[in-house]
């Protein structure tokens, strides 16, 4: 398991916040054992009505409180944690034992010994008082834990965690069981229940027992100082408090006749989505943050390597092993080697020294207990010619403090070297030729690169080279003759003790400063000499901002991986996995162990057409974006969008870096979309074809009908005209009467074909007396029973509600007429908390709904689409040889 840099703060505040929780328990523990003792029933039964907490429950509780307080208090003392494991153990014997005898059949008295009477005579549902079994399962579960917390070892502590959180879950179960009424919860099969204030010792004793370790397992994973410690604290309350605050409100809501169960279970799901898109929403904040800084590390790493490459410092460093992982081009000028010819290969290899071998073992032995090591070296270059160099080494070690690696700076003073050979012999000299000799040396270190000061025995500057006017942008008479500590003044005194060291030790000091009047790092070597000191100064403060950025933006990169909620694989191009975030070890399942060992082939379905195209992309173009198919530890198979590209690492080597974000849900969601806008075709086309065939029934009806009665009426008149122009008069009343007939039957047959388009009744009375109308006509068609129940009172609806609960009823009845074979239809019409519900069932052949969901029989989608359309929710249930059973509930207001 990674390490995480841990939040101290917040884990002294959780370990004394678990002594809190001890007390508490303890307390709890004690006024319980009190009210046995006492006979106090308020203190046995806090809650009337519920299991009392057993009196050995109470003790086996205050001596696991006890035990965990010792080992807290005592750390460092042997034999007080023996006392206390002692005691642990033997709570872990007494209720694992209860365990057995349960499973066994077993008499066991041990938990009736104290208080016989009163426990013998406090029974609940039948049940006498004894230690629950899932209570006596949790004290051995805990007890254990408790046992494993501090010893040492990643398994114990692994195990010791895992019993702590199984004995979390057992008390949660007991109280959400308490809290829901839900007796299953907190009650083992025909045994007494686990009692409501042992529920919650548990609760407090298992989370007091991780915040007592903060530091070990899956709790340094939620005490780091990274921004997934600080979600899961913020929302560790609300993730257990919510949902049960949301699941009270619907079950009261609900037993107080404020809503349905349909309305109660839509409201849970909607707070619930409501709840995990908040928790989305925070986490997408996050990650988007994290992605705004990606660009600015980018454009800052490019600026560093610049940085490096640019300096005529040789800037190089190692592995562990000295192995070279990066070589400059100060380095490649220094010493004659190409970066190509170093690179993985040992520094001693190609690079020698004047040391020998014994030597260099004594300083390598010095630089790694120090830290870092500042002195001169000799090495030869690649043609063999000493190059005198001022070498600055820094160790680097990660967090466990293990060394990693070495970042050396060298720097070329050859040229200083023979200067300072050159100043030796003036000085020699100096009383005989010193006029001759001071211009010379004037000359000299006005030419030389660095700045340059010489000071006296009296501590006061006597030369100040031009480059150090510059560099300090001060004159050379503002400087002379006055003392040195104007110019070197720092609160922690660090260049006035080098100068001091140097005039005691008379040897050679090299420092690294901050000097804050000029807001630059400065590098001073300061050579002694018997007339005073020499001071050569260059500004590095370009190198140590580089250095310092350098370890910032890997710090950077580093959270970005670990924290990352899409899965990031670091990989070579044959296959082989170096490395895999947590996002990516939940995805797949497996431990990063696990994916690195298996491999590509272990989590990619290579079978999978689109591999070859992206692999051949990537190679090609060195990146690659696609969706393939992925495999999950369980054998499971998921579609991932993966993005990967290619890149070398400070080695020069290929590897690939690729993110993985399982689409499983969207591709499923995208699945349902197209299948509802299928359904939408087939419905489109259904009520199409219905219209038609409707259109084509009413011409039909006014041909067949219609039309012959207009014929016949119309020969009747051309007779009557023919009779009347011959002045036959007498036979024309006759006619007339029978042309009366015609005239009302024609009426007659319009009536009805109007009503079969639309009832009268629905515009004229109402809904009800249109059901009445529709069900005594389908009675005189079919000859099958229907039992009609009304509301009492009347309903008022919307016109396109009436229609649309009519034509349900229509269908229904058609839908009984071609399949059901029904010799009794129920059909009930109510008023129910300001709802308006149609049931209709019939005693007929029923049908499999799978096979009709399946098939998506279009009647029964037109009437669940009209009942969407009415804000009203349409529900079908049959089953073969059963009949069937419909509802439609649709808002009154």
């Amino acid at each position: 398991m990674s390490r995480f840099a841990p939040d101290l703060d917040l884990q002294q505040r959780l370990v004394k916040r678990s002594m809190i929780m001890l007390t508490v328990i303890f307390v709890i523990s004690l006024l319980s054992f009190a009210g046995w003792m006492f006979s106090v029933e308020w203190l046995k039964h806090p809650i009337s009505g519920l299991v009392a907490m057993n009196p050995l429950t109470s003790l086996c509780f205050i001596a696991l409180v006890t035990a965990l307080r010792f080992k807290l208090k005592h750390k460092d003392q042997k034999h007080k944690l023996q006392l206390a494991d002692a005691v642990t153990v033997f709570v872990f014997l007494i209720t694992f034992s209860k365990l057995v005898a349960i499973f066994a059949g077993w008499d066991y008295s041990l938990d009736q010994l104290l208080f016989v009477n009163e426990t013998s005579n406090d029974t609940v549902d039948g049940f006498v008082n004894t230690m629950a079994p899932n209570t006596a399962l949790g004290f051995s579960l805990l007890a254990a834990g408790i046992l494993l917390v501090n010893k040492p070892g990643h398994v114990f502590q692994v195990a010791a965690q895992a019993a702590t959180v199984l004995t979390l879950m057992v008390a949660l179960f007991s109280i959400l069981g308490y809290i829901f009424g839900a007796k299953e919860f907190y009650e083992v099969q025909n045994f007494i229940p686990m009692a409501l204030n042992s529920g919650i010792c548990f609760f407090l004793l298992s989370i007091a027992t991780l915040f007592a370790y903060p530091g070990t397992g899956i709790m340094q994973q939620l005490t780091s100082k990274y921004s997934g410690s600080y979600i899961a604290w913020k929302l560790f309350v609300p993730a257990i408090i919510l949902p049960v605050m949301i699941g009270l409100f619907r079950l009261w809501g609900q037993r107080s006749g404020l809503y349905n169960l349909e309305f109660g279970s839509a409201l849970f799901v909607t707070s619930m989505i409501l709840f995990f898109l908040s928790l989305i929403w925070v986490n997408t904040l996050l990650l988007n943050r994290r992605e705004q800084s990606q660009e600015e590390i980018i454009a800052e790493k490019n600026y560093l390597a610049a940085l490096v490459e640019q300096t005529s410092d040789a800037i190089l460093s190692t592995d562990s092993y000295l192995n070279i992982m990066s070589w400059n081009k100060g380095a490649e000028e220094i010493y004659g080697y190409k970066k190509e010819e170093v690179m993985g290969k040992p520094l001693g290899s190609f690079l020698k020294s004047t040391f020998d071998p014994e030597t260099s073992e004594k300083l390598l032995a010095d630089l790694n207990t120090r830290g870092y090591y500042n002195a001169e070296y000799v090495f030869f270059n690649k043609q063999q010619q000493p190059i005198s160099v001022q070498a600055s080494v820094t160790v680097l070690k990660n967090q466990q403090q293990e060394i990693t690696g070495y970042v050396a700076v060298h720097r070329d003073i050859s040229e200083r070297k023979q200067l300072e050979k050159q100043l030796k012999e003036f000085n020699s000299q100096l009383e005989i030729q010193v006029k001759e000799k001071t211009a010379e040396l004037r000359d000299v270190f006005e030419r030389i690169s660095d700045a340059f000061i010489g000071i006296d025995n009296y501590y006061n500057v006597v030369y100040v080279n031009k480059r150090a006017e510059l560099l300090f942008n001060i004159s050379s008479a503002k400087l002379t003759n006055t003392s040195v500590y104007n110019l070197f003044s720092t609160s922690e005194g660090e260049v006035e003790r080098a100068i001091k060291e140097t005039f005691i030790s008379r040897e050679y000091v090299y420092l690294e400063t901050w000097l804050a009047q000029f807001q630059k790092w400065f590098e001073l070597n300061i050579y002694p000499s018997n007339s005073g000191l020499s001071i050569y100064i260059r500004d590095i403060t370009i190198r140590k901002k580089a250095l310092l950025e350098l370890n910032a933006s890997e710090e950077k990169y580093r959270l970005f991986f670990e924290n990352s909620m899409d899965g990031i694989l670091l990989t070579d191009g044959k296959g082989q996995i170096f490395s895999a975030n947590k996002a990516a070890t939940e995805i797949f399942g497996m431990t990063e162990e696990e994916i690195c060992s298996g491999g590509r082939t272990a989590i990619l379905d290579e079978t999978d057409p689109n591999w070859p195209r992206f692999f051949d992309a990537r190679n090609r173009y060195g990146k690659a974006q696609g969706e393939l198919r992925h495999f999950r530890k369980d054998g499971s198979t998921f579609l991932a969008e993966i993005t990967s590209v290619k890149f070398k690492n400070a080695s020069g080597e290929e590897q690939t870096n690729t993110i993985i974000r399982d689409i499983t849900e969207r591709k499923r969601a995208e699945e349902d979309l197209n299948e509802s806008y299928q359904q939408i075709r087939r419905l489109t086309a259904y009520l199409q074809k219905v219209r038609e065939d409707e259109r084509a029934h009413i011409a039909r009806e006014i041909h067949d009908e219609l039309g012959q009665q207009l014929t016949v009426m119309k020969m009747d008149i051309s007779w009557m005209k023919k009779k009347i122009k011959n002045g036959d008069i007498d036979a024309v009343p006759t006619k007339m009467d029978e042309l009366q007939e015609i005239l009302d039957g024609t009426v007659s047959s319009v009536r009805r074909i109007a009503t079969d388009l639309r009832p009268s009744l629905l515009d004229d009375i109402g809904l009800i007396a249109a059901i009445e109308w529709e069900v005594d006509m389908f009675t005189k068609r079919t000859g099958i029973k229907v039992n009609l129940s009304k509301p009492d009172s009347p309903i008022v609806l919307p016109n396109e509600y009436v229609t649309g609960l009519f034509r349900i009823l229509q269908e229904s009845l058609t839908n009984i007429i071609r399949h059901a074979s029904a010799t009794q239809v129920d059909i009930h019409l109510k008023n129910q908390n300001n709802e308006f519900i149609l049931y209709i069932e019939d005693n007929g052949n029923g049908f499999d709904m799978k096979t009709v969901t399946g098939k998506k029989t279009l009647g029964l989608l037109g009437m669940k689409e009209r009942s969407a359309m009415m804000q009203g929710v349409f529900t079908i249930n049959s089953q073969p040889l059963k009949g069937t059973k419909l509802e439609v509930r649709v808002p009154l207001s």
